[in-house]
């Protein structure tokens, strides 16, 4: 009985962290636009292909010049995801639908 009880316990937990593990994925898919929000020197130290750069403190005066539509999907990232964090606020403040903080730099180049 303890061991039954023991075994739904341990499926329980492994099916609650693949479940946290998926949530946690990045979606960066074709239709994605995907945008580098670290300093111009940041970024040229090393960025993901097709990113486009624009400072965190920029974003809301570019934004415009890469899309139009405010339902694109837009995936933003950083060093850390602070400053995409702070992109993200503002990008949805702005109108801005689909917008993903996908973390650091160095994450997600593995």
């Amino acid at each position: 009985m303890i061991k039954n009880t023991f075994i739904l316990l341990l499926a329980v937990v492994l099916a609650s962290c693949s479940q946290n593990l998926a949530k946690n994925k990045i979606d960066i898919s074709k239709d994605s636009v995907v945008f580098d929000v670290r300093s111009a020197e940041e970024f040229q130290g090393g960025n993901l292909q097709d990113s486009i750069n624009i400072p965190h403190t920029e974003i809301s005066k570019k934004i415009s010049e890469h899309v139009k539509n405010k339902d694109a999907k837009i995936v933003l990232y950083c060093a850390s995801g602070n400053r995409a964090g702070i992109a993200q606020k503002t990008l949805t403040g702005m109108g801005y639908t689909d917008v993903t903080n996908a973390g650091g730099y160095n994450d997600l180049k593995k």
